[in-house]
């Protein structure tokens, strides 16, 4: 599942010129630790609740801009690529952006939700994401190669990005790294996979912290 997916757009978002007592309040009415600042570029970064508190109420975001966090992921990255960042950063959400400009936000509540389901659902599975030109991609090729390597499809998605079609697959075994190198000799690219015991635990520490920041 990619972030493009579960992301939220139409988030409200705040500007350099935004007071301080302004964005206190919103983030008290979202009950929200962060929030992305925009300008005229694009995409400057995250505040964080605790930096304005310290400062004056009628002071502009403009005075804390060198300060925003620059973290964010985008649009084609895999859920755990969001859930690592949310996790190392202790964020309440994770702007996604598109060449510079804001997309959308997922909230760390948002990431906990989908991430339960998929870890019940991905027990003793895997993931794959392949790149391919649309008129070269054949699911049928695909699933053969998958196959070979007593591999099955339980669940596919596809999206096109920059004139490639990305195709996400969960597969029936958490070994795909034989499968990745079946895949890699006729011409797919894989751009990202899921599978092994230590990336499994991994997604599961990562899913932990976020929890315990939630207080969940």
């Amino acid at each position: 599942m990619l972030l493009s997916q579960i992301l939220q757009a139409n988030f409200p978002v705040a500007r350099t010129t935004d007071s301080v007592e302004k964005v206190l309040d919103w983030m008290e009415e979202m009950e929200i630790k962060h929030i992305p600042v925009v300008g005229e570029e694009g995409y400057l970064g995250l505040v964080d609740k605790e930096w304005l508190e310290d400062l004056p109420s009628d002071a502009c975001l403009s005075a804390i801009r060198q300060q925003l966090l620059m973290v964010f992921c985008r649009e084609q990255d895999f859920i755990t690529n969001g859930l690592q960042k949310l996790a190392a950063h202790s964020l309440s959400l994770l702007p996604v952006v598109h060449e510079g400009q804001l997309c959308g936000v997922v909230t760390a509540e948002e990431m906990v939700r989908v991430l339960a389901v998929w870890l019940e659902a991905g027990e003793q599975q895997g993931i794959l994401v392949i790149e391919s030109d649309p008129e070269k991609f054949s699911l049928g090729e695909i699933n053969q190669l998958l196959e070979t390597n007593d591999l099955s499809i339980l669940h596919l998605n596809t999206r096109l990005e920059a004139g490639k079609l990305i195709a996400s697959l969960r597969v029936s075994r958490t070994d795909v790294h034989a499968a990745v190198g079946t895949l890699q000799r006729y011409g797919y690219i894989v751009s990202y996979q899921q599978g092994s015991d230590d990336d499994q635990q991994e997604l599961q520490e990562n899913y932990q912290h976020l929890l315990s920041y939630l207080n969940v």
